[in-house]
């Protein structure tokens, strides 16, 4: 049963902020360390380091986003559907599945009007159905950082391609057709386009480690580069970087920081390296569970951030 609206309230008066250890309030609201000089500081530093950021981000709101379903792509799945974007700058898909050609790239794109960046694992050949051709997109960005097919309206006119809209929808012709001949094999039932595009995608595959070494290294180097003098480190990731899960209360203690939503967004790339320990922990610790390896994967090797699903089931009021 939820909680009644007095119920949760009392359970908010209750807990302490771990920033004064005083109860009744968040750390978004603690006057002692709104107070603190050297809080301050580091406020106004790190703010130095995002602003051109939030900047990008309220333009990027106010140019009202608009995706345009191309049409014969819907009737499908939902991994199959492809959007032609007016924002984006690249082709991007989600769906490895998408891909008939596809080479090993670890790279970033952060000018994605986002408000997080796009870790690009390979660049391929897409096939897609627009009105009753198929049609072959060349330079598809693949990453698991979008949850959609998108195809950028600059780059397809760069391609040499036409778009016309109609209401939510477009279709996309190309200018130049060269027809494909490629015999099927006897002995597999494919093309040998398929045949290399299979190995191609299994390497891509096989270098997961690699890719997400380049991430961890990339969100470092970022973190580290912002305007933040050294003499005066931030207290908070101090406090995540040290915490350890040996008991059920260190768990308590992670997700009472979620609790502040402000805190969440500032610190999300640590609390997710957090997370994702306590998770291991309790797993083998508490439930003596060892066959669930993190990070967690879903269908077409879609990695899951749990720590985005734990605050969305949070903010529906779910557990």
């Amino acid at each position: 049963m939820h909680c009644t609206e007095e119920k949760r309230e009392r359970r908010w008066m209750q807990r302490r902020c771990y920033y004064c250890n005083q109860p009744g309030h968040q750390i978004s609201t603690c006057e002692m360390k709104e107070n603190d000089e050297e809080v301050q500081l580091l406020r106004l530093a790190v703010n130095a380091g995002t602003q051109k950021s939030r900047i990008t981000d309220a333009e990027f709101q106010s140019g009202q986003r608009k995706e345009f379903i191309v049409t014969g792509t819907d009737g499908g799945l939902w991994s199959e559907i492809w959007y032609v974007s007016k924002n984006l700058k690249h082709h991007f898909s989600g769906n490895l599945d998408m891909f008939k050609r596809i080479k090993n790239l670890s790279s970033v794109e952060t000018n994605t009007g986002e408000n997080h960046f796009f870790f690009k694992r390979g660049i391929g050949v897409t096939e897609i159905m627009s009105g009753m051709e198929n049609i072959w997109i060349q330079s598809v960005f693949y990453t698991p950082d979008i949850d959609r097919n998108v195809l950028s309206l600059d780059q397809l006119i760069t391609q040499g391609y036409t778009v016309k809209f109609n209401g939510d929808t477009c279709k996309f012709f190309p200018t130049f057709s060269v027809p494909l001949f490629n015999k099927r094999s006897g002995k597999t039932g494919m093309t040998r386009e398929e045949e290399v595009g299979m190995l191609e995608k299994e390497s891509v595959l096989n270098r997961e480690d690699d890719h997400e070494r380049f991430k961890n290294e990339f969100l470092n180097d970022y973190f580290e580069g912002l305007d933040v003098s050294s003499n005066e480190p931030d207290w908070n990731v101090l406090i995540l970087q040290s915490m350890s899960f040996k008991e059920f209360n260190d768990c308590k203690a992670l997700l009472n920081m979620l609790e502040d939503e402000d805190y969440f967004v500032k610190y999300r790339y640590h609390l997710d390296i957090k997370f994702n320990e306590m998770i291991d922990w309790f797993l083998k610790a508490k439930l003596e569970i060892f066959t669930r390896p993190l990070p967690a994967y879903a269908s077409e090797n879609r990695k899951v951030c749990l720590l985005d699903l734990y605050m969305s089931v949070k903010r529906e009021g779910g557990h």
